[in-house]
């Protein structure tokens, strides 16, 4: 059976190299696996995505039920397909890309020879001079020096080379032996450099089409998002330049710290093309106008917020520090609430505050009719992970003071993007793009529903992360004020 490798091409484990074992290996992003990718980053990858396996026929892949399949040569399959030097594997549409090589010497894949039955050597017959046989020679040892005349198996004189010869030849030999294992590790880490080189700057041209195909898809709509893809194109192309500088000046140890660099970026763009993937013309208009702008006068301030409607009897949910202040002790002088899109203002009582969770209820008593509510909670436990992209609706950085019940301002929502960074029972925590999202506001996901409720925030080494109470936790609250 012939040997075969696997070199990734594209992804975050870009440039790893994989000598197939007989009985063939796993792909996917569980642990476990013969070849595992990146669990947070090779996010098209399944847990147990693809097998390759062998026959005496040579090697096959087959795909694992995956959820965005299996490509050879850009073709989906869906039974295994024999595999053939230099063919192009691909986990999933836009996934990570594999190259498949046949190597020469299999020695490394075949399995170890089973264990044979030793033979012993068979003796010779006795025999005896004069009845024809040739007599089987004589075995001398090696003699323990020089030896000469008769004593001599050849009749030749052996002398041992003196000092001032075999020291001198003995150092050349050595040299020698140095400089031909210098010159042969000098070209095979000359290969391997370029090697790393142009897989490195292979991966920079992937990465740099798919974040010019995620700005394409966000047209712009989302400045914040739109300004962190161009963000990260620019430090891309940094680090290409660099590549290219470095190959020049055959720095290995500049080639290392930028990859080093490019691993940074592509996590950093990852993040942003998750974000930018969502349907968020969609989650707009399935929830834009249940979210409102929530006015509290304190009587020295006034502060906005943001609310959103959980029932069509006008309740809304908002944060508990929204009206009881930052303190926990303050009582509004009133309330106003105005919906998006709209110029008419309501005023709005305080409902229920939660003791444990920082959240709290509205109440429009004196509107007419229905209101419109989100699309509902996503509180499915699972649903939601590390990694996800999720969209903020509110009204960041304040708002204008109402200017009475009716003639005021347009109350515009606005929409910012980003990823779950982490999920706890309690906290939400997401990697913000945009402007600041306001207390109060609705996180979404990409089917429109409510996966939390923020309620604050940090900026870290240029970072934001904002915190928002889960659905889970959000829902409880709701069904106890019912």
């Amino acid at each position: 059976m012939v040997g075969a490798r696997l070199t990734v091409l594209t992804g975050f484990i870009a440039g790893t190299q994989a000598t197939l074992p007989y009985g063939g290996i796993s792909l996917g992003r569980n642990e476990g696996v013969g070849l595992r990718f990146d669990p947070q980053q090779d996010l098209h990858v399944s847990g147990r995505h693809a097998a390759i396996n062998s026959d005496e026929d040579g090697w096959f892949i087959q795909d694992l039920g995956s959820l965005n399949g299996t490509f050879v040569n850009g073709h989906r399959i869906s039974f295994p397909v024999r595999l053939r030097d230099q063919d192009q594997i691909q986990l999933g549409e836009g996934g990570p890309l594999l190259e498949f090589r046949v190597v020469a010497d299999a020695a490394e894949v075949l399995p170890p020879p089973e264990p044979t039955q030793r033979h012993a050597i068979p003796q010779l017959p006795e025999t005896h001079p004069g009845q024809g046989a040739t007599q089987p020679p004589e075995v001398h040892p090696f003699p323990e020096g020089p030896q000469t005349g008769a004593g001599s198996t050849s009749g030749i004189e052996h002398k041992a080379l003196p000092p001032k010869v075999w020291r001198p030849v003995a150092l050349l030999s050595a040299v020698l032996v140095i400089a031909i294992a210098t010159a042969a590790y000098s070209l095979w880490e000359g290969r391997r450099y370029r090697n790393q080189v142009m897989t490195m700057q292979a991966r920079i041209d992937s990465i740099l089409d798919a974040s010019a195909e995620a700005a394409g898809a966000l047209q712009g709509r989302i400045q914040g998002l739109s300004d962190a893809l161009l963000e990260s194109r620019e430090n891309l192309e940094a680090v290409h330049r660099d590549l290219g500088t470095a190959q020049e000046a055959g720095d290995s140890d500049e080639i290392r710290a930028l990859r080093v660099q490019l691993q940074e970026a592509q996590a950093a763009l990852v993040r942003h093309q998750l974000a930018a993937n969502l349907d968020y013309d969609a989650i707009e208009a399935e929830n834009r106008q249940a979210v409102a702008k929530v006015f509290v006068d304190f009587g020295e301030e006034i502060i906005t917020a943001t609310a959103f409607s959980v029932r069509s009897d006008a309740t809304l949910m908002t944060n508990r520090h929204v009206v009881t202040g930052t303190s926990g002790n303050s009582r509004p002088r009133r309330i106003a609430v105005q919906f998006a899109d709209s110029r008419q203002v309501w005023p709005a009582r305080v409902l229920a505050t939660s003791n444990s969770v920082d959240l709290a209820l509205l109440k429009i008593d004196n509107i007419v009719g229905e209101v419109p509510t989100v699309s509902g909670f996503n509180d499915l436990p699972g649903s939601i992970q590390s990694g996800q992209g999720v969209g903020v609706i509110g009204f960041p950085l304040g708002g204008a003071e109402p200017s009475g019940e009716t003639g005021g301002v347009v109350a515009l929502t606005t929409l910012t993007a980003g990823i779950v960074r982490a999920v706890t029972p309690d906290v939400l925590e997401v990697n913000g793009y945009g402007v600041e999202g306001s207390s109060g506001s609705p996180v979404f996901d990409g089917q429109g529903k409510v996966v939390g409720v923020l309620f604050g925030g940090r900026v870290e080494n240029g970072e934001r992360t904002l915190f928002a109470v889960p659905a889970v936790r959000a829902l409880a609250f709701l069904r106890g004020n019912s």
